[in-house]
């Protein structure tokens, strides 16, 4: 049976305890098209705010993708008011394809958004989500992983503005993920465009990038971690009883990532969550001779926030230090 076409969905008129399949239609095909986006839709016993948790931004992040499945099995709407969305699989091309992008345009659609109604494929997937999804919205976790090209230590990500009602909740959004770690990113990382979470609080919607786990295995413990923190976040939201768990401390970092200048193996020679110094040995790139063709050095004192764990290509980014607040100040 084809899926409910969520376009059409009225979010404040949905029986209470519902669970619901709908999709919506990407490029004007039908809502059971491949390339349709996957909604979950889960209504509670009574009204309230409406809290998006989407996955598979990058097809080849499967922690993400399970994460909304096993959140679609376990949540009882006996136990929350308001709507809590799930879309599991956002670039379905690229889940399909278990890879970063598809292969219809290699477009990243973690970078183009809010992509084109009458782009590329994965432009148009982008403007489906803000034309019909986002705006919908009171809340968005969009959640990550390393996949199979990195390692990535827990972490929650959110932008820059000042001013704005969302961005204040964007704050507390982003402490109850509970991760230590806490990267505060500039509004804008340039390119041709913008993120999921970055172009959603641009339109007044509170919303962070979390991540967790990598190395293309869907851990168990990963996949609790995320569903354990969305609850989290529900609360926050007032849409679960119980109190919100905030930690007493937590870790702000920034910074960037470094690129490697050969191609080759990359050894990493620090783990993920460790402190490092500037200057310190962080990995080395090998060529398939076994040569060492490169070290990479920490550019400066702080945490290793990523590296890789796949061959490289010249130019490809090794490792992401971030520095925290303290060596900045």
């Amino acid at each position: 049976m084809e899926p409910l076409d969520f376009r059409e969905m009225d979010l404040e008129r949905l029986e209470a305890g519902a669970k619901l399949l709908a999709s919506v239609p990407v490029a004007g095909q039908g809502t059971s098209d491949p390339c349709a986006i996957p909604v979950m839709v889960l209504s509670g016993r009574q009204p309230g705010p409406v809290f998006c948790v989407n996955a598979g931004t990058h097809g080849d992040e499967h922690e993400s993708q399970v994460a909304v499945h096993c959140l679609w099995d376990e949540l009882d709407p006996d136990t929350f008011q308001g709507v809590v969305i799930g879309v599991p699989h956002l670039n379905m091309p690229a889940c399909r394809e278990y890879s970063r992008t598809s292969s219809i345009d290699l477009l990243d659609l973690n970078r183009i958004c809010p992509g084109r109604a009458d782009g590329f494929l994965t432009e148009r997937i982008a403007a489906a989500f803000f034309d019909h999804i986002c705006p919908r919205l009171d809340y968005l976790i969009d959640v990550h992983s390393g996949g199979p090209r990195m390692d990535t230590a827990p972490i929650v990500i959110y932008r820059e503005q000042e001013g704005s009602k969302a961005a204040a909740r964007t704050v507390e959004l982003a402490r109850a993920l509970d991760t230590e770690l806490v990267w505060r990113a500039p509004a804008s990382l340039g390119g041709g465009g913008g993120t999921l979470p970055q172009v959603a609080l641009e339109r007044g919607v509170p919303a962070v990038t979390y991540e967790m786990g990598g190395r293309g295995v869907p851990l168990d413990h990963c996949v609790r971690e995320i569903g354990k923190a969305i609850r989290n976040c529900l609360r926050l939201a007032g849409m679960m009883e119980g109190e919100v768990a905030f930690r007493d401390r937590y870790i702000l970092v920034d910074g960037w990532f470094s690129h490697g200048v050969h191609g080759g193996i990359y050894l990493a020679r620090a783990a993920v969550s460790e402190a490092v110094r500037e200057g310190q040995v962080v990995g080395e790139i090998r060529d398939f001779d076994g040569r060492l063709r490169e070290t990479v050095r920490s550019p400066h004192d702080g945490i290793v926030i990523s590296q890789r764990v796949s061959t490289l290509r010249p130019g490809d980014w090794t490792v992401c230090i971030g520095r925290t607040a303290e060596s900045n100040a």
